[in-house]
């Protein structure tokens, strides 16, 4: 597809730059408005890289990104998060013109991702001499110090903090280790999401979107079942590496299947007509509920099985 080319380019830098300020500042300064602008961010800079053209769109994203470098006055863990987020709408942008099939986008995304946290970690450790890793254990430190603090503030008895207390160390090594799972699942779930906004907006806006097909009919390929069970079987061995790897390919897989899981439920949605308010309050806590996330998820993994769409009958 070739870039489109606007007289008015310019005027729409300036409105993209503004846009993705305000969300940036919403997100600094508003928790509760906080959790949803993470995925509104990457859907602004998609339009943009649609609408604007590649170029036009690096160069908004030049601006924006040097204004948050004044803002934030350092490499701060903000900065890298959310230049992150510009860099996931971006990679949409350029993958969703190859007319892609969805799950292809997506792996691609969190690719090329993968790639650009890598470089910015060496470029980060050869510019201030400290390890980003260092740095990220610190800050986990630092939120579970907060966790403590607040068991405090709320009369938690001194006894179950003392036992919080003794794990301190061994969930902070737990969670340092999942962080590569911990980022490419939130890649994952950030660039689908954006896409099925961006599949209205773009509609609305006449703008380029690829025919995806149904997405309520997506399902993982038949053959990330036996990645789940080769990581249940290392679980079994002795090394702790390995383990730390299954753990990791687990908690991928897990996210995979929760958008499996959610499909299915989008799908009996749509054939009961259930009103769209509802869908989207039942998604919600479908998200943030943990019982009903598992249930998603065991759902998204047994329809290799069960089938629940019929779609292998309609094949």
């Amino acid at each position: 597809m070739m870039e489109p080319v606007l007289e008015n380019s310019s005027k729409e830098i300036i409105s993209g730059i503004a846009i993705n300020i305000i969300l940036v500042a919403i997100s600094l300064f508003s928790p509760v408005l906080a959790v949803l602008c993470p995925f509104f961010i990457p859907l602004s800079v998609l339009f943009y890289r649609i609408k604007l053209g590649r170029y036009a769109c690096l160069a908004m994203l030049f601006v924006t990104i040097a204004m948050l470098c004044f803002f934030f006055g350092n490499l701060s863990f903000g900065l890298f998060f959310f230049g992150g987020l510009f860099l996931t709408g971006f990679f949409l942008g350029e993958f969703i013109l190859m007319n892609m099939p969805v799950e292809k986008v997506i792996f691609y995304v969190c690719a090329s991702m993968a790639v650009a946290v890598i470089f910015c970690m060496m470029a980060f450790s050869l510019i201030t001499g400290n390890d980003i890793v260092n740095l990220i254990s610190e800050h986990i430190a630092m939120s579970l110090n907060e966790v403590i603090n607040i068991y405090h503030d709320i009369g938690i008895s001194q006894e179950n903090i003392e036992i919080v207390e003794a794990s301190f160390e061994k969930v902070q090594y737990i969670l340092v280790s999942i962080m590569p799972a911990v980022f490419l699942c939130f890649v994952v779930s950030v660039s689908w999401i954006t896409l099925l906004f961006a599949r209205i907006l773009f509609k609305k806006k006449k703008l380029f979107f690829p025919e995806f097909g149904k997405l309520n009919c997506w399902r993982a390929p038949d053959y990330c079942v036996w990645f789940v069970i080769g990581c249940g079987l290392i679980f079994f061995l002795p090394d702790n590496g390995l383990k730390i790897v299954a753990l990791n390919m687990i908690l991928i897989l897990m996210t995979v299947y929760f958008l499996q899981g959610i499909a299915i439920v989008s799908f009996y949605f749509e054939k009961r007509k259930v009103l769209r308010s509802v869908r989207y309050f039942l998604y919600f806590i479908l998200a943030v509920q943990q019982l009903a996330t598992i249930l998603v998820v065991f759902l998204g993994f047994i329809d290799i099985w069960v089938d629940f769409r019929k779609l292998k009958a309609e094949e």
